[in-house]
C-alpha cells in the first residue's frame, strides 16, 4: 500500500520550512499530485520532520511557529488505491 498525506480537502505536494508567515509559503497542497510514500513508517517519519522543522524555524518564525504547528498537528495520512 501507498500513502499520501492530507488535510482534509487536498494532498500535501511540498513542504518548505524556510517560507514562512502564511500557511500556503510554507505547505503546498493540490487535488491534482501529492507526495507518495511507500509505507506507513516513511510516511509518520516525514510527519515527525515536518513538526521538528517547523520547531526549528522558531527563531525566525517568532509566534507563528503556533501557527504552523498547529496546522501541522492536524495532518493525516491515507492510504492510495
Amino acid at each position: 500500500m501507498r500513502y499520501r498525506i492530507t488535510n482534509g480537502r487536498s494532498f500535501l505536494t511540498g513542504f518548505f520550512p524556510n517560507g514562512g508567515w502564511s500557511i500556503r509559503g510554507v505547505f503546498a497542497f493540490s487535488n491534482r499530485s501529492w507526495l507518495i510514500f511507500d509505507n506507513e513508517t516513511e510516511v509518520q517519519e516525514h510527519l515527525t520532520y515536518i513538526i521538528r522543522a517547523c520547531l526549528e524555524q522558531k527563531g525566525r518564525w517568532g509566534d507563528w511557529t503556533d501557527v504552523a504547528l498547529k496546522f501541522a498537528k492536524k495532518l493525516r495520512y491515507e492510504e492510495v488505491g
